[in-house]
């Protein structure tokens, strides 16, 4: 489609119309819909620390950790109910795989030898990754 010409002012012809300024409208509120407050982003990486995994998502883990990924989809879809969610949930346990691996590497490169002070550095790294420390600053108490 063709960019709007202005109008000319003329009742009759291709640009007709009256000229009028266009106005600057205020966003609705539908527009803030499926929008995540910090709060609720902190509450969910909480709840998610404290409460760990469901032993769904430790299955799709295992699945992707042996590579079977249609299989990790299947169990997914079986337990979510759609694909949308099911890929979503794959991808955010893939995601998860990814820095614990990351962490793991970083962990090995500091301390190589097994003992109780590279176990402990392991078991705090490792669930730092599930809570972003930047989610914590400045959060305040919800005013409304």
């Amino acid at each position: 489609m063709a960019p709007a010409q202005p109008k000319s002012g003329i009742f009759v012809g291709l640009n007709r119309g009256h000229i009028v300024t266009k106005r600057e409208l205020a966003p609705r509120p539908s527009a803030n819909k499926g929008k995540r407050s910090k709060r609720t982003d902190f509450v969910r990486k909480l709840i998610r620390e404290v409460a760990g995994f469901a032993p769904y998502e430790k299955r799709i883990t295992e699945l992707l950790k042996v590579g079977k990924d249609k299989r990790a989809l299947k169990v997914a879809k079986k337990k979510l109910g759609t694909h949308k969610r099911a890929k979503k949930k794959r991808e955010e346990m893939s995601n998860v795989l990814r820095k614990m691996r990351i962490w793991r590497t970083l962990i090995d490169d500091l301390y190589p030898y097994p003992g109780s002070l590279s176990l402990l550095l392991r078991r705090i790294l490792i669930w730092s990754t599930f809570v972003d420390s930047a989610s914590h600053e400045g959060l305040t108490a919800h005013k409304g």
